[in-house]
């Protein structure tokens, strides 16, 4: 009797798959430690992990030096650590790690057991999540521990942050779905990161005022932009809250995006 399963790509368990069974918290520690195992292991993401904080750390120096500490901090996290982190540290490693697994059949063994969708796509973000806090965490108390004042709104840098942060990896999650190998993932991957660098303040003030008015409301752009407002005083508040929202609203769609139209099957 032939009992070959077929898969679909978009999202549909295997009807003879086996029961779930046990914690959920369990099946998710299981799947989060092999992950970070995988990670570590892998040099190329390693030196991309540690890039982001090298470049802010000499970027801060330099600028410390012919301004004041306060403008140092904000330009650094906000035109190099943020943007880099989310993409070096969380989407590029979401994109590498879905495609690999799919390709190796990982991806399949893991549905036809315990662990749910949600589960095994959430896994795959949690090693960049961490490291991205961490790295982000460390830097800004490194800083402000040289002289550069504490931050006035610490919520919103964290909201902005966490939220860019799913928005990455839900962005990695959607590339994969169509990046035949990982070797592919360099091309695939090129849109975001263009969307994302062209969002970058430094950067986007080189644009006709119609075409920054459209790129404000990009999610990397309002990520940014949140981290710059963490700074500021109360009465930019209600605009940052307002940008909170639509970039939540983002991460949201990406989120149901990347649920609904994750491929599971190989390319190839």
């Amino acid at each position: 009797m032939n009992t070959t399963t077929t898969y679909s790509h978009v999202d549909k368990r295997p009807e003879n798959a086996p029961p779930r069974r046990g914690s959920s918290a369990r099946r998710i520690r299981a799947l989060i430690v092999a992950e970070l195992r995988q990670f570590l292991a892998n040099r190329t993401l390693l030196f991309m992990a540690v890039l982001p904080l090298l470049m802010s750390f000499v970027l801060y120096a330099l600028i410390s030096r012919q301004t004041n500490e306060t403008t140092g901090l904000q330009n650094t996290l906000s035109d190099v650590l943020i943007p880099f982190v989310l993409l070096f540290v969380q989407f590029y490693p979401v994109i590498s790690a879905a495609t690999t697994r799919r390709d190796e059949k990982v991806l399949k063994r893991l549905r036809t057991g315990e662990s749910r969708d949600h589960e095994i796509l959430g896994a795959l973000a949690v090693p960049g999540t961490i490291l991205s806090l961490l790295t982000i965490a460390a830097y800004s108390v490194f800083v402000i521990i040289d002289g550069a004042p504490s931050i006035d709104n610490l919520f919103l840098l964290v909201a902005a942050v966490l939220l860019g942060l799913v928005v990455s990896a839900t962005a990695g999650l959607i590339t994969a779905s169509f990046t035949k190998n990982a070797e592919a993932a360099q091309m695939t991957s090129m849109p975001v990161f263009l969307i994302a660098l062209l969002a970058m303040p430094g950067l986007r003030r080189l644009f006709p005022d119609k075409v920054i008015e459209v790129i404000e409301y990009t999610p990397f752009a309002l990520v940014y932009d949140l981290a710059l407002a963490s700074w500021l005083d109360a009465p930019t508040l209600t605009a940052a809250l307002s940008d909170l929202g639509v970039l939540t609203a983002w991460a949201i769609v990406l989120v149901w995006c990347a649920t609904c139209y994750f491929k599971w099957e190989t390319n190839r």
